[in-house]
């Protein structure tokens, strides 16, 4: 045991809201009696500094001071550092409310309600970000929800990269101003509307409901929905910082799949109860898309019917403004139908092409891939692929500009 695991301990103890009451022992059974031995660990000792014996009261078990550096391996800082680019991007970007929440949204209108105006007031104040967070472990189901496996992102700057929410990975970015107070409000924001969720489903339920199994359940569904989906518990998952450095948001397109295919996991395991529930927030999700796309189309707006256009499903304004109501599904559907067919429609000239070869399926797929390049490799990939000019200095300092400047900022420009 150093000071290393330590850390991490207490990294998930917080995140998980346990209480612990902790003995440490060497190599040789013997419980270590001094504290120096562990600096900074004080809490594994009693008020008289003596090692902690069985009925003891443990004082606070805090590790806060703990900022070596050097306990934190090579991989994790540069999965940190990697991280910082697409981290800066994120930050007030507050479409991260319905790209996350959108699925959820309409069958939980209370919560998330409520988990927007906790978004709004855990930008501004770290008390109220606290305040949301210990309402969420408060609740008589909390245990039920962190022993289900329901995500709870941490909501401040200590925390690892892959316990964190994924568009803020890099815990250095997250430290600074205006991207501290986006990744507080949007860990806040998922917190909420997660754990209100959860709660609903299981208002009424007794403890003996409450199985392993139906619990777990629930908080695949919900975290798939709200965008965290699961990585599997191998070695991808391991190297889930360096896939989220890779790639803009793994976990967020590997939940757009995730939150179907666990309602038909509830199918095979026999709680029908809770695939018709989940089934009716997916329900939900897509006829309120439908809705409010026909209504666009009724009131004037361009709608793209056909599946192998990139608009496929998009409002389209007057003056090219395009909305995407479909929290990040149109793109993987809209590109399974273009892989199938072999074609593609292009959105310039309302052209389809392509003869349905294998070599146009896999550039079709490539191209999918591509766009989800994290900041830094789509950087590399469009200068390599004769996409972006690098021919002078000035180019160089726009595209380095470029990977930390926020989505919104260019959204504006």
């Amino acid at each position: 045991l150093n000071k290393q695991k330590l850390v991490h301990v207490y990294e998930e103890r917080e995140n998980l809201g346990l209480t612990m009451r902790m003995t440490v022992h060497d190599s040789s059974e013997n419980e270590i009696a001094d504290p120096g031995m562990l600096p900074q660990v004080r809490a594994l000792f009693n008020e008289k500094a003596q090692p902690l014996r069985p009925g003891d009261q443990p004082s606070l078990f805090d590790l806060r001071p703990y900022t070596a550096k050097a306990e934190r391996s090579v991989s994790d800082e540069l999965a940190d550092m990697l991280n910082i680019p697409r981290t800066a991007m994120s930050s007030a970007d507050f479409s991260f409310t319905l790209r996350q929440g959108g699925v959820l949204a309409p069958n939980n209108k209370a919560a998330f309600a409520k988990a927007v105006v906790e978004q709004a007031k855990a930008f501004v104040s770290a008390p109220a970000a606290q305040a949301a967070d210990q309402a969420i472990r408060a609740h008589p189901h909390f245990n039920w929800a962190q022993r289900g496996g329901l995500y709870l992102a941490p909501i401040d700057t200590v925390a690892e990269a892959g316990i964190r929410e994924e568009a803020f990975a890099s815990r250095t970015a997250a430290r600074l101003p205006l991207i501290k107070q986006s990744s507080r409000a949007a860990s806040t924001m998922t917190n909420v509307l997660r754990h209100e969720a959860f709660y609903k489903i299981t208002r009424d339920w007794t403890p003996a409901q409450a199985t392993d199994q139906r619990v777990k359940l629930i908080s695949d569904f919900l975290n798939a929905a709200s965008g965290r989906g699961s990585l599997g518990e191998g070695k991808l998952k391991e190297w889930g910082p360096f896939l989220s450095a890779l790639f803009f948001s793994p976990r967020f397109l590997a939940s757009r799949v995730q939150m179907n295919t666990v309602v038909l996991r509830a199918v095979k395991q026999g709680e029908y109860d809770l695939a018709r529930k989940m089934a009716a927030d997916l329900a939900a999700f897509y006829g309120t898309g439908v809705a409010v796309v026909g209504l666009a189309a009724a009131a004037g707006a361009a709608v793209e019917t056909n599946p192998l256009s990139a608009d496929w499903g998009k409002i389209r304004l007057p003056d090219g403004t395009r909305w995407d109501v479909w929290a990040g599904n149109q793109q993987l559907a809209r590109t399974v139908a273009q892989i199938a067919a072999g074609k593609k429609k292009l959105t310039t000239t309302g052209e389809t092409r392509g003869a349905g070869s294998a070599q146009e399926r896999l550039t079709t797929a490539w191209d999918f891939f591509a766009n989800k390049f994290a900041p830094i490799p789509s950087t590399v990939y469009r200068v390599g692929a004769g996409k972006e000019k690098l021919e002078s200095a000035g180019d160089a300092a726009r595209l380095a500009g470029g990977l930390f400047t926020p989505i919104f900022a260019n959204d504006l420009i």
